[in-house]
C-alpha cells in the first residue's frame, strides 16, 4: 500500500494514476484522530490490522482523485531528528 499526504493534511493511497482517500475513514472508525497527522498514519496502519482493513474498504469504495489533480506533501512533515556517528 502507498500512502500518500496531499491538499493540506488529507491521507490517501496511490493506485496507479489515482489518490483513494483514507483519512476520513479512519477517523470515523477510531483509528485516528481528527485533525491527524501522517505519523499517526503510518502509526495506525503498521501496528492496528482494523486500520489496515479499514483503509482497504475505504478504497474498494471506489472514491479517488486523479493523482495529477491534487497537491502531494512531504510525507512526514516533522520528522524525528536524524544522528549520524562517522
Amino acid at each position: 500500500m502507498k500512502i500518500c499526504h496531499y491538499d493540506g493534511n488529507r491521507a490517501g493511497v496511490v493506485i496507479d494514476d489515482r489518490v483513494h482517500p483514507i483519512g476520513e475513514a479512519l477517523v470515523k472508525a477510531g483509528h485516528v484522530r481528527t485533525g491527524y497527522s501522517m505519523r499517526e498514519i503510518v502509526e495506525a496502519l503498521a501496528n492496528q490490522p482494523a486500520a489496515v482493513a479499514c483503509a482497504r474498504e475505504a478504497v474498494q469504495a471506489g472514491q479517488s482523485l486523479a493523482l495529477s489533480s491534487v497537491k502531494l506533501l512531504a510525507p512526514i512533515l516533522d520528522p524525528p531528528s536524524l544522528g549520524a556517528a562517522a
